[in-house]
């Protein structure tokens, strides 16, 4: 399935707690601040994502993006971190089949 670009349909994202918590992150970033995935520093702030706690709406803090990848392990840590989690539930069906 292709990525699904555009608004995200999760309510989450939606909610006013959770765009004022990743508001709130987004304007106490500083330049060179770490990431919560990979610890790299993260140099600009327009393309951060916000990495949360899954399945709650906690947020955990900012992560490299889609557009911001590390510059040292050149990943877009937020973006690998669901993908493998994605994999992990795969991995964990009894349904899977492995080609």
């Amino acid at each position: 399935m292709p990525f699904k670009k555009g608004r995200p349909t999760a309510s989450l994202y939606r909610s006013a707690k959770y765009q004022a918590d990743r508001t709130a992150l987004v304007k106490a970033f500083k330049p060179g601040q770490a990431c919560v995935l990979c610890g790299h520093p993260i140099h600009v702030v327009k393309y951060v994502e916000a990495q949360h706690i899954p399945g709650t709406d906690q947020l955990l803090g900012l992560a490299h993006g889609t557009r911001n990848r590390c510059t040292v392990c050149r990943r877009p840590c937020n973006q690998t971190d669901g993908a493998r989690r994605g994999r992990a539930r795969q991995d964990n069906r009894e349904t899977r089949t492995r080609l």
